[in-house]
């Protein structure tokens, strides 16, 4: 479990009581500072998506994407604008 504490500095190691591992400890167990933590945190609560122009399955790097690259973008802009 990350720190309660929120402001945390991004190098501060997460401290953890090994006798109480829940699965979010064990799934963070190579997290080292709370940064990373929050960051691999962040990368689970995305779920790939489908493509809005081409169909293609993808996982966003960003939680607002809807397309899957540039190109696929720039088309749709494109096709909007008619």
């Amino acid at each position: 479990m990350p720190p309660d504490d929120n402001n945390r500095n991004a190098s501060t190691p997460i401290r953890r009581d090994l006798r109480t591992q829940s699965a979010e400890d064990l799934a963070f167990a190579g997290a080292r500072t709370f940064r990373e933590f929050h960051d691999r945190l962040r990368a689970l609560a995305r779920e790939n998506l489908t493509c809005k122009r081409c169909g293609r399955t993808f996982t966003p790097k960003r939680s607002d994407a809807k397309y899957c690259s540039e190109a696929c973008k720039q088309a749709a802009y494109r096709t909007r604008k008619g």
